[in-house]
């Protein structure tokens, strides 16, 4: 069974000169992890990254003060995130180093620390790298880095700049060093994440932020206990390639995580039937969008009220694969009309939408979409496939219907 980690990235910032005289980056011989509380410290992973990303930890010898049971030093730079280090409990000066044979450019370390039980870690598992010293020595012995975790008690990801402070003497690398990446969660800048998988999303990864897989997971973690920012709304729409011919619109918007892929899609079911990934553009920052042109069939236009479910659903993907999911269901009430002779109908959003009217979550800020009730708002839809159809509409213009609809005409937010 995976462990429950955290994830404490040490980014080397500061201005000590470098021992290397071939890159910006500190010529590393020597890691070491000690606690400063008298107690044992346990952790899932120490990784250390070369200037070019590699995870150059599981060519270190590793050594420790003492070991737990079968929980021996070489865990921690096995790669496995399924095992684990520990020293022993009372272990009053608990410890864990890595040696290089030949020292090697330092760029970041990655401490991925275990939690006991569920996310809630009510053991306090998390607490026993509090305060511990992260040292960092060069070839001839000489020390680099010297950093204080502070208090890691409950904490899922540390922002790398409340830990590190120290960074190789040299100019401010561009994202062609080492790619352009952001914290997931102040979106301050740090060092290369692992790159994206060889896949239709890696030609994102060159522009847009990145996490590893592990790092998504746990960012999955947080996402899993809040509310993905959205909007959902309905409007008419007259398709300019179909003599203008109505139809209602069905759109939705999403704030995208930022470092995840993300797809959003919409359908005409329910939600637990909606089981497949979401398919459509791939976003990688700032919102994601998704669009579904309903049939209205003859029957639908014979009744004067009928109501019609939809299910909105934003994949986050990590490679070619979906790892978190969130589905809304969107309620729309339809009403028919004769005008003049000619059919017409208004859409909105169900009075018993059990939705939110505005989901802003506590992650993001809120997505800024939908019309003002009265007015005409230009949807450049391209060219999107009408499943059902089977047509392709090029162009439609959103009208908010006024006298013949109610107030919740066109759709409230969701």
């Amino acid at each position: 069974m995976m462990q429950s980690i955290i994830i404490i990235t040490a980014v080397l910032a500061g201005t000590i000169a470098s021992t290397s005289a071939v890159s910006c980056f500190p010529s590393t011989k020597t890691i070491k992890l000690a606690s400063t509380t008298g107690k044992g410290i346990g952790i899932v992973e120490l990784e250390a990254y070369d200037s070019s990303g590699k995870n150059i930890s599981p060519a270190a010898t590793v050594t420790s003060s003492s070991t737990r049971g079968t929980y021996s030093p070489e865990l921690a730079v096995d790669g496995d995130t399924s095992t684990y280090f520990l020293t022993e409990t009372e272990d009053e000066e608990a410890w864990l180093q890595l040696q290089f044979d030949q020292a090697a450019d330092l760029s970041r370390i990655v401490i991925k620390n275990k939690f006991c039980g569920d996310i809630s870690d009510e053991s306090g598992c998390l607490c026993r790298l509090s305060n511990a010293q992260l040292q960092v020595n060069d070839g001839d012995g000489k020390e680099i880095m010297m950093e204080n975790l502070q208090d890691t008690c409950g904490k899922v990801i540390l922002s790398t700049d409340e830990i590190m402070s120290y960074m190789p003497d040299c100019e401010v690398p561009t994202p062609t060093d080492f790619g352009s990446v952001y914290d997931a969660i102040d979106n301050s800048g740090y060092s290369a994440r692992e790159a994206a998988s060889d896949n239709a999303f890696t030609q994102h990864a060159a522009d847009s932020p990145t996490l590893t897989k592990f790092e998504a997971l746990k960012l999955i973690e947080v996402l899993k206990e809040e509310s993905i920012p959205h909007q959902c709304n309905v409007a008419i729409t007259r398709d300019l390639s179909a003599d203008f011919e109505k139809h209602s619109v069905v759109f939705c918007s999403f704030n995208v995580p930022i470092g995840l892929f993300c797809t959003a899609e919409i359908q005409a079911t329910t939600c637990d039937q909606f089981t497949s990934p979401s398919q459509g553009e791939i976003y990688s920052h700032g919102v994601a969008s998704a669009i579904y042109i309903p049939d209205i069939t003859e029957a639908d236009r014979m009744m004067d009220v009928y109501n019609s479910s939809y299910c909105a659903r934003i994949d986050v993907y990590y490679g070619e694969e979906s790892i978190f999911d969130k589905t809304f269901t969107v309620n729309l009430t339809y009403r028919n009309y004769m005008q003049d002779g000619k059919y017409g109908f208004a859409a909105s959003l169900s009075e018993d939408d059990n939705t939110p009217k505005f989901d802003g979550g506590s992650i993001g800020l809120g997505i800024m979409i939908g019309f003002i009730f009265g007015s005409i708002i230009t949807l450049a839809v391209g060219a999107m496939a009408n499943e059902k159809k089977k047509q392709e509409v090029k162009a439609s213009e959103i009208t908010s219907l006024t006298s013949k609809t109610d107030s919740n005409a066109g759709g409230e937010f969701i």
